[in-house]
């Protein structure tokens, strides 16, 4: 999903210089340390107890998105705000995993697991050319990403005026399980996108707060990837 915000301003950088660039060491390290927030943030809610409490989970998905909406039209304000965005984020994760954590012992850690394994697998296989990113690669990977934000939008949309919501998305059948295995099989192909949105980057020497633009994109694409393996393993577990 984080390529879908990225795309939006990539000429806009493209046309900007700077001696200060952007390079893959710097962008690595922010990637890193905004995993390492979100991190944080999630084990301070939950040792605090906050994580037990559903209205962090929407104070952070809202602030979140709010701040997300803002360095996206706003790409220079992502040194400051993407820490931020991590923080946000950390904290409404860990809510969402103390609700499954509640009704599934263990699913938690799996879901983490399983989110570095994807990612660490997705960047070896990007790194070695196994899988390159094509314009008909990034064209797919997109509108099927758009695809299921307008899918969610409906459903969100759908409970909030009627009560009721798309069954497919919440079974946890075999159409249910189904539905989410693609959805977190597109989650990873947008990992693709962002690498090669940092290869870009640093390839045409955007200016140095691309670093921090291109991880809030990893952030963004893996807080996602996490939040849909929670819900395909919380289905299998139904």
């Amino acid at each position: 999903m984080a390529n879908i915000i990225l795309e939006k301003v990539a000429k806009r950088l493209a046309d900007e210089t700077t001696e200060n660039v952007a390079t893959y060491y710097g962008t690595t390290s922010k990637c890193i340390f905004m995993l390492v927030l979100v991190f944080f943030a999630a084990c301070a809610s939950w040792v605090t107890g906050y994580a037990l409490n559903p209205i962090t989970a929407v104070v952070g998905s809202i602030a979140g998105f709010i701040v997300a909406l803002i360095i996206c039209f706003f790409p220079t304000t992502a040194p400051l705000l993407a820490p931020l965005y991590a923080l946000l984020e950390g904290m409404a994760i860990s809510s969402i995993s103390a609700m499954y954590e509640y009704q599934y012992p263990g699913i938690v850690i799996n879901a983490v697991l399983l989110t570095f394994s994807v990612a660490l697998a997705s960047a070896f296989l990007y790194y070695k050319r196994i899988v390159t990113v094509s314009e008909k690669f990034r064209t797919v990977v997109i509108i099927a990403t758009l695809g299921i934000l307008i899918t969610y939008i409906i459903d969100i949309l759908l409970n909030l005026f009627t009560g009721a919501n798309l069954t497919f998305i919440h079974d946890g059948g075999p159409i249910g399980i189904t539905v989410s295995l693609v959805i977190v099989f597109v989650a990873a192909l947008n990992l693709f996108l962002d690498y090669d949105n940092i290869a870009r980057a640093v390839e045409n020497k955007l200016p140095k707060y691309a670093e921090w633009y291109c991880a809030f994109g990893v952030t963004v694409t893996l807080v996602w990837l996490y939040l849909e393996i929670l819900r395909l393993l919380g289905k299998i577990r139904k």
